[in-house]
């Protein structure tokens, strides 16, 4: 987690095959940050991780 300068929080972590993956949105607080990479961590432990963009299909 990092806090920009306008004062909002970003937040990433490391998917399974190495790839960082960045929360979709900024934060306001830090604690929400927090709660981002929390659950995150907790899809992960249970199985449940998905890629944000596995849905996406590139028709090009």
């Amino acid at each position: 987690m990092r806090q920009d300068r306008s004062g909002k929080w970003t937040a990433s972590c490391l998917a399974p095959d190495g790839e960082r993956v960045r929360a979709p949105e900024t934060f306001e607080t830090k604690k929400d940050a927090e709660i981002w990479l929390s659950q995150g961590e907790a899809d992960l432990s249970r199985g449940d991780w998905r890629a944000p963009d596995a849905a996406a299909v590139d028709f090009r």
